[in-house]
């Protein structure tokens, strides 16, 4: 009877309403510290299925080094250095020829969690400056499990020779869900309904050559649109250039509300699906 009751109440609209509106606050409110990804890389040498990223159809690209510690230079003087995680992400990071570099600048200007978020494959190829360096800069290593053929006893064993620390996402390939992301050509979804119930907004925060955005999708879309001739636009309040924000307090206001871009992500036609490799059909994100 209890449980009867419970499900009428949730099926009641005033209910859903508020719920929604507790999902909207929480999003608006901004992080007391900033904590972002960034993409070195575009490119993967995996090919996943509707990739959240874009990986299969983003040409191959790489972060330039030079302008990336002025980046971080200004975004540690903007909160000085109160930066509580940084994920360098890709496509696969790990094809980044100067990762050791990368990872050295990266805890040059921040005293957080540093994290490498990698499929695995390239691990146990890295040369010993590459497990060296994170270690000296205290590195965590993050394997998403695929369904594929790793030795992750192998990966596991040179990892505990440097002592660098090993994070798995999901216990095995059968645990994960594969979520794929759904594009709403005509920009027609309530942007403030989007970010509330976004996963990735105030919580992915991304930064690229300058700017910052509250997710990836405002950069990531450039690739899908290459790629199928079309023409997702991009506002100039989809993301931020760091050289005109003035302080940290500015910075995490800005990234706790809905963007222009919240329009494209229709988060009611999101659904779990399995992994297989892709096609790159635009039928993938649709």
């Amino acid at each position: 009877m209890i449980k009867n009751i419970i499900k009428i109440i949730k099926s009641n609209i005033i209910y859903r309403k508020i719920k929604f509106l507790r999902q909207m606050i929480k999003k608006r409110i901004p992080l007391k510290k900033l904590q972002f990804q960034m993409h070195i890389v575009d490119h993967c040498n995996l090919n996943c299925k509707g990739c959240g990223h874009f990986s299969p159809i983003a040409q191959t690209k790489y972060l330039d080094i030079e302008k990336f510690e002025k980046d971080m230079k200004q975004l540690a003087d903007i909160t000085n250095k109160n930066i509580a995680r940084i994920d360098l992400l890709g496509g696969e990071p790990l094809l980044h020829p100067k990762i050791i570099e990368i990872c050295n600048i990266t805890r040059r200007y921040t005293n957080g969690t540093i994290r490498i978020f990698t499929n695995g494959i390239l691990l146990s190829k890295q040369p010993k400056e590459f497990w060296e360096s994170c270690y000296k800069n205290n590195i965590s290593i993050v394997i998403s499990y695929y369904p594929i053929n790793i030795n992750y006893d192998k990966v596991k064993k040179i990892a505990n020779t440097y002592q660098v620390e090993l994070i798995y996402n999901y216990k095995g390939p059968s645990e994960r869900p594969w979520f794929k992301p759904t594009i709403d050509f005509e920009g027609k979804q309530n942007k403030n309904k989007s970010f509330s119930r976004c996963s990735d907004a105030n919580d992915c925060i991304t930064f690229e050559d300058g700017k910052i955005a509250t997710c990836g999708r405002p950069f990531h879309i450039k690739h899908f649109n290459a790629f199928f001739n079309k023409n997702i636009q991009i506002h100039n309040e989809d993301c931020y250039d760091i050289y005109k924000i003035k302080s940290h307090k500015e910075l995490m206001r800005l990234l706790a509300k809905p963007i222009p871009f919240c329009r494209y992500c229709n988060r009611d036609a999101t659904i779990i699906t399995n992994w297989e490799t892709s096609k790159r059909s635009i039928n993938e994100w649709m």
